[in-house]
């Protein structure tokens, strides 16, 4: 960049998990890696040259080193799959910025058939393999990227989820929505589909489509119809899912959220212990409602810590236990992004932000904010849907509250889960046990119970309001 970044009109670069390499390791970019890679030349291109110029990703997927010199396995077309479809959320998450984005799938690639050997990434094979390179030409799994993706179209939706390890996009095309979900977890996650409002509007039909890999080590697209009413999915260990709700009438887009992406005046700063590193973040222009994310880039050795304690304009904010994807234990270091909710109150036209660990080592490579720009109170209208059929006669207080909550009213539940405004889980209490806020900076929270319930509270010293139970369908 600093070569030729003055004649350049973009960015190339290639993207690639390592899944299988020196005999079984792990060493993906798939999650915050990637958040990181990308943070950090935007970073650098701004800072440079006055403009985030656009990235051409001319390959992108996965290189299985552990099977480059075998025949052709439908597992060895999965270790691909699964990167490909985990990169492309990161890269539909910045339309802004990435011009093009190539999967690196050849179709028949027979130039590079050698000792024997078919090339890897390739689209189709032939009928008798992996027994001999002999029959008509047929499609090897990699095509189940395509036809995943198939139907997917339509305008670009505001979509959050309280689980960074799950990426989520979602897509409107006339009576038609899309929602995309991708499992970064090597283990199955329960998905609760109440969050999806449909504002009146009823579901004619649900369609899911499912990318995952069976307990035989075959990759499966598993296409169905499931009830209208499903409230819950389970999402394999690194899996890719679409569902495809056709509603009654066409979807009114009748309001918007604008993202503007702000970089800091510095980059690049070693982190000592204890000792505070600011940066400012200038010129951020905000409207009344919104919600900001604060994106901290890391490069640390493992072993230290990932908590830094953070400040904006002054005021202390929780930092989240998660990241996007592993814990990249078996690269030589970590790097990935920290994405940190800032309650939207608190930011300002020109800020500092200050960081700090305890431990020295590494280096902070990058500070973003995130502004998103709402046309309305569009959270609370998803939030607070006003459906108080399940118990009208159940209230939280105090409310607001510094810290302590209590029910008044009967209410079963297990579980209740804590919700900033951005949508992420900040805190879990289970059933007996005093459900106290206080740690948490002041703002609106949400309160959801493993049995469906659904509450809103103020974490303040002042203004009264009233919270209505609600379920989000």
């Amino acid at each position: 960049m600093d070569v030729a970044g003055n004649n350049m009109d973009f960015w190339s670069i290639h993207l690639y998990d390592f899944p299988s390499i020196g005999g079984g390791q792990k060493k993906l970019r798939s999650g915050s890696n990637v958040e990181a890679t990308l943070d950090m030349m935007e970073q650098y291109s701004y800072m440079s040259f006055g403009e985030v110029k656009p990235f051409v990703i001319s390959e992108y997927g996965a290189q299985m080193h552990d099977y480059s010199n075998q025949q052709w396995s439908p597992y060895r077309d999965w270790l691909h799959l699964k990167a490909q479809n985990a990169q492309l959320m990161s890269f539909l998450d910045r339309p802004n910025n990435i011009a093009s984005a190539i999967n690196f799938v050849i179709v028949k690639a027979e130039w590079g058939y050698n000792n024997g050997i078919p090339y890897n990434h390739r689209l189709m094979r032939k009928e008798n393999e992996p027994t001999s390179y002999t029959g008509q030409w047929v499609y090897t799994d990699m095509v189940k990227f395509y036809q995943l993706w198939s139907d997917v179209n339509g305008t670009r939706i505001d979509t959050f989820s309280d689980n960074l390890d799950i990426q989520v996009d979602g897509y409107v095309d006339g009576n038609k929505a899309y929602v995309i979900l991708n499992n970064l977890n090597f283990t199955d996650e329960e998905i609760d589909l109440d969050v999806i409002e449909i504002d009146g509007l009823s579901i004619a039909s649900l369609i899911k489509k499912h990318l995952y890999l069976d307990g035989s080590n075959l990759p499966q697209l598993l296409e169905e119809s499931i009830a209208v009413n499903t409230s819950t999915v389970t999402l394999n260990a690194e899996s890719t899912m679409i569902l495809e709700y056709t509603f009654s009438n066409a979807i009114l887009i009748d309001e918007t959220t604008t993202e503007t992406k702000y970089y800091a005046t510095t980059y690049l700063q070693p982190i000592i212990a204890n000792q505070t590193t600011n940066f400012q973040v200038n010129d951020v222009l905000k409207s009344t409602f919104g919600e900001a994310v604060l994106r901290v880039g890391l490069g640390r050795l493992h072993g230290t810590s990932l908590q830094p304690t953070i400040k904006v304009n002054g005021t202390l904010i929780d930092v989240p236990e998660n990241w996007r994807g592993d814990n990249q234990t078996q690269r030589e270091r970590f790097f990935g992004v920290l994405e940190i909710p800032v309650p939207f109150s608190l930011i300002q036209a020109d800020n500092t932000v200050s960081v700090e660990f305890g431990d020295t080592g590494g280096h902070i490579s990058t500070l973003t904010l995130q502004v998103f720009n709402f046309s309305s109170d569009l959270r609370n209208l998803t939030l607070d849907v006003q459906d108080n059929k399940l118990a009208p006669s159940i209230k939280l207080y105090p409310n607001p509250t510094k810290g302590v909550i209590n029910f008044k009213g009967a209410v079963n539940y297990n579980n209740i889960h804590v919700y900033n405004i951005a949508g992420l889980r900040v805190k879990s209490f289970k059933k007996n046990t005093e459900i106290d806020i206080s740690e948490l900076t002041n703002g609106i929270y949400f309160l959801k119970t493993d049995t469906g319930y659904h509450f809103k509270v103020l974490k303040n010293n002042c203004i009264v309001f009233e919270v209505v139970v609600h379920l989000l369908i």
